[in-house]
Order: structure tokens, then C-alpha cells, then sequence
């Protein structure tokens, strides 16, 4: 049969896998697989197969996720610009208390290490009302009026009181008319064994003023003809907590600020949870991004677990395919202890289970960029045997030997002769 006609028949239902730019190769890299392939036909013997379909499948399969794997190893091993390790990213020593985000202003190039003290944290005013039995009538009938005064901000209300409303009524009453005005209080009826009382608190955190007091209610005859006393009978103005600012220190450098959030003139955005210990401030810096690392690593996981299911699934009737699994698991058990360590745990079942917060301390203090390297013999190992799979998976199928070449005898070996053997040509691959 001609070797098109092999390939066509191959290659019939066969969907092709992603392409990405590690599948195309320089003159060197083609030459040098071209020489593997060469040198590797040399010693190749002639055998015969019976091409099934399930033999098809099996030996296109392998090939393809051995490609995969290949191109998503270099992703994480490249030692240019796009290695995913050269991506950073801020973070704070203490999260719980520091939180630290870029905004678009920021440049990383310009960025120092930055050592954060949170002082103390803001707060916002809340009073509690005065007690009142539920049910009794004390407020006499009639139009009310009060000021609310926010900061340096005042605002004006009357306030109406029906015939016979209770204490109560006029609590719920007065609660969602404050909540209603949008000025930046919210309100609420507490009661308690027949009594209750109305618990305001200021939306936003932080005061302008040196007293703390944020808020404040006052009676007023506005109009002429109103009555008065309405927030004293309610005692809106118990204070329970007055408001207060966030002070923190960047290298030394005290900044006050009335919510639990800053940004620095660098474009550096810190978020406030909790105040830190005196000797143990929150320090920011420039780290290796973990996320896109982690989730390149987990990925690279995926298609290496779809590999051994793939072997595993279906074609059992191989039985080379054990030979497979074996220098598969081989070549992972060989740098186990390495790839536990940083988070990367190679299964009893031959696949591999990420344990993402050992993996995110490998990336930030800098161990697991150099077990990805270019040069790392887990790099290189791996690389090794996702090639050998790739130049020829031909090698894990089931084949009856025909004859062995006579290579003491010196001739010339074109390497795409027994590709339909040892290399599966077809379309763009090696």
C-alpha cells in the first residue's frame, strides 16, 4: 500500500489537536528530528500490524496527547518574555490584616518593597435610641420638625404623628423614613421584652471631625407651628461608638484616612482588614504571579491524567500499551520526591493530583520556576520521553517482528521510508 494511502486511512475521522506556537520549529529543531528519525530507522525492523480501528485511534492518540504534552512543558519552560513565570504580581506578607492590588496606573518596574503598620482602623458612628415600652402613646399629635446634620451637611425633615400611634409604630415609622432619605444613615427597630428603641449607624466609615461625631440630630419649630422635642423623646443622639479614621504608616510615613482602603501615588491599592502587630508589619512586594502558574501547571496535569486514561481506556486489547503506562510512570517516579515537594503528587494510579497551596509557597519563594526550567533534569527528562512517544508511537503497539535490517551492512536510509512506522508524518507534526 502506498504510504498516502496509509496516511489517508489513518488520518480518516481523526480530529487534529490545538495548534500553538511551539508547533512550528526552527531549521535546527527540524533537522535534529530529522536525524533522530534517521538514525532511529537504521535499526528499525520490519513488522506487521493490523491496522483496526482501535489500533488507528490508539496510535493517533497517543501521538497527538504526546504533542500536547510537549507544547504545554514548553510553556512553562520558554526562557523568553511569555514564560508565565516572568509574570508578577503584588502581594502582602500579611494578608489578613494588608491586602494589596495594582490599579491600572501602576508600574511594576518602578515598584519597592513596601513595609505597612496599620495603626488603627476606621469606624463608623452608631447610636442606639432610648428604650420605650412598645405599646404606650407619648407623643402628642402633630407635625415634628428635626435637622440631621452629616459632617458639614444639613438636612431638614418634619416628621407627622397620628392620633393614638404608639412607640412602636413611630419607631418603624421614623426608621424607614431615615432610610428613605438616602443621606447616608441606615436605621432599625430593635425590641426586647416589650420594649424597643432605634439604632442608627453612619453608611460610611471615617470623620472629618476631631470629636468623632459624624452625625448629629437636633430638634427644630420648623415650621412655627411644630412640635418639638421629637429626638429627645426618641434619644437619637446616644452615641454607642463615635467614628474614627485609619491611620497607617508606609516605611515610616503616617497617613490618615477615613475608609479602610488607600491608593498610593504609585497606583498601589491597599485594603485594610486589621491592624498589625508593632513588630511584625505587613510588608508588600513584587512576587511571581501565582495564578497563571498554578493554573498552567494544573492544565499541563489535565493532559498529562487524559494521557494515561486515554492508554488506560479502551484499549486494554493492546498490550503494549502496558509498556507505555510503565515508562510513562517510570520517567514521573523518577522525580517524585522533587514533584511532591512543590505541590505536583504523582497518584498510585499513574496520574497526577496538584495540591495547589504547597504549589503556591514552590512558586512564590522561587522553587518550582526552577524545577520548570530550561535546563532542569526534570524538564529535560520529561521532555525526553514525551519526544520518544511523539518520534515513535508506533513502539507501543502490538506488532509481529518480519526481519531485522542488516546494519552491518553501510547504506543509505531515507527517514521517511518506514515513518508510517516510526514517525506518523502527517500533516504539520514530527
Amino acid at each position: 500500500m502506498p504510504f498516502l494511502s496509509v496516511y489517508n486511512n489513518l488520518i480518516q475521522g481523526h480530529v487534529m489537536m490545538r495548534q500553538t506556537r511551539f508547533d512550528t520549529h526552527k531549521r535546527s529543531e527540524l533537522k535534529e528530528i530529522y536525524q533522530r528519525i534517521r538514525r532511529m530507522n537504521v535499526d528499525q525492523p520490519f513488522y506487521k500490524v493490523d491496522f483496526d480501528d482501535d489500533t488507528q485511534k490508539y496510535t493517533l492518540g497517543v501521538k497527538d496527547r504526546a504533542l500536547e504534552l510537549t507544547s504545554s512543558l514548553k510553556e512553562l519552560s520558554t526562557d523568553d518574555d511569555s514564560n508565565v513565570f516572568k509574570q508578577k504580581a503584588v502581594i502582602s506578607t500579611r494578608p489578613d490584616d494588608v491586602e494589596a492590588e495594582t490599579t491600572d496606573g501602576f508600574n511594576r518596574e518602578d515598584f519597592d518593597e513596601l513595609e505597612i503598620n496599620v495603626l488603627k482602623l476606621s469606624e463608623a458612628q452608631t447610636n442606639s435610641g432610648r428604650m420605650l415600652s412598645t405599646g404606650d402613646v407619648n407623643l402628642q399629635p402633630g407635625q415634628y420638625g428635626f435637622t440631621v446634620g452629616i459632617e458639614d451637611n444639613y438636612f431638614a425633615f418634619q416628621f407627622n404623628v397620628s392620633e393614638g400611634s404608639s412607640n412602636r409604630e413611630l419607631q418603624t415609622k421614623l426608621s424607614d423614613f431615615i432610610n428613605k432619605t438616602k443621606i447616608g444613615l441606615s436605621a432599625r427597630v430593635v425590641a426586647e421584652r416589650g420594649m424597643s428603641r432605634i439604632d442608627l449607624a453612619m453608611k460610611a466609615r471615617g470623620t472629618q471631625n476631631a470629636d468623632g461625631v459624624a452625625f448629629r440630630f437636633e430638634d427644630t419649630k420648623r415650621p412655627d407651628n411644630a412640635f418639638f422635642g421629637i429626638v429627645e423623646h426618641f434619644g437619637l443622639n446616644h452615641i454607642t461608638q463615635k467614628a474614627s479614621n485609619t491611620q497607617f504608616t508606609v516605611n515610616g510615613t503616617e497617613i490618615v484616612t477615613a475608609g479602610r482602603e488607600y491608593v498610593l501615588n504609585n497606583g498601589l491599592k491597599l485594603n485594610f482588614l486589621d491592624t498589625t502587630p508593632k513588630d511584625d508589619p505587613a510588608i508588600v512586594k513584587l512576587v511571581v504571579d501565582d495564578r497563571p502558574v498554578v493554573d498552567k501547571i494544573v492544565g499541563f496535569a489535565e493532559k498529562y491524567n487524559s494521557f494515561i486514561d486515554f492508554v488506560k481506556g479502551g484499549f486494554a486489547k493492546i498490550k503494549a500499551s502496558g509498556k507505555l503506562l510503565y515508562e510513562m510512570g517510570s520517567t514521573i517516579d523518577r522525580y517524585k520526591d522533587v514533584l511532591s515537594e512543590n505541590g505536583i503528587n504523582p497518584g498510585d494510579d499513574g496520574r497526577l493530583v496538584i495540591d495547589t497551596g504547597r504549589m503556591t509557597e514552590a512558586i512564590r519563594d522561587g522553587r518550582l520556576e526552577k524545577v520548570f526550567g530550561s535546563d532542569s533534569p526534570v524538564t529535560l527528562g520529561l521532555m525526553k520521553r514525551f519526544s520518544d512517544v511523539t518520534i515513535n508511537p508506533m513502539d507501543y503497539i502490538d506488532k509481529k517482528i518480519i526481519t531485522y535490517p542488516n546494519t552491518s551492512v553501510k547504506q543509505p536510509y531515507s527517514p521517511y521510508v518506514t515513518s508510517v512506522y516510526s514517525g506518523l508524518m502527517y500533516n504539520n507534526y514530527c
